[in-house]
């Protein structure tokens, strides 16, 4: 009966971790979701300002070069690595990508922007890791539309997310294996008594 006992308090012992276990990882892959809408939303915010600033300095005549320079400025923000300007024919005005990267084209995604007048975001899986691009039009002189492609790399977001799950399933597995070799040693130290 004693034996009986001792597994089947080992088999809710397992059962509590593997149920907590997966507990902590859907846990981990919601706030993942959370930080990436939080991610999407910063990036909204920060190419609708752009956008502001950008139609400005179109409309006051600013040069590509002049455009190019205050991208170059704007590079510096962590995790950016690329910002393109378009034009109302979807050529590029002006960009500035981070090295190791690959240079905006105008592709479906801006069309689309540029037609509906609505912005657009799209996670992208590249060699580098997912990529967060978003495109927010803007009014152009002429009353035409021009957009702004802001591309975010969410590495540092994955980056986190991994280590997050490596340490609580490493220290469920350290506790699990502890418990497993307690249990262990107590039953085979009460046989030999």
């Amino acid at each position: 009966m004693r034996h009986l006992t001792t597994r089947l308090v080992i088999l809710v012992m397992l059962a509590l971790m593997v149920i907590t276990g997966a507990y902590d990882y859907i846990r981990l892959l919601r706030e993942r979701d959370r930080l990436l809408e939080q991610t999407q939303e910063d990036v909204r915010i920060f190419a609708e300002t752009l956008g502001l600033a950008v139609s400005r300095n179109v409309r006051w005549g600013r040069t590509t070069d002049e455009l190019k320079e205050l991208l170059d400025d704007i590079l510096a923000r962590p995790n950016l690595v690329a910002v393109a300007i378009y034009g109302p024919d979807r050529h590029v005005i002006a960009e500035q990508v981070a090295a190791g990267f690959a240079s905006p084209k105008p592709d479906e995604t801006v069309r689309q922007a540029l037609a509906s007048k609505e912005a657009a975001a799209v996670l992208e899986e590249t060699q580098l890791g997912q990529i967060l691009r978003y495109v927010q039009p803007f009014r152009w002189p002429g009353r035409q539309t021009g957009a702004i492609e802001v591309r975010q790399t969410l590495a540092a977001m994955e980056q986190q997310f991994r280590r997050a799950v490596r340490e609580n399933i490493a220290s469920r597995l350290v506790v699990l294996a502890l418990l497993v070799l307690s249990v262990f040693a107590l039953t085979r130290w009460s046989i030999a008594r």
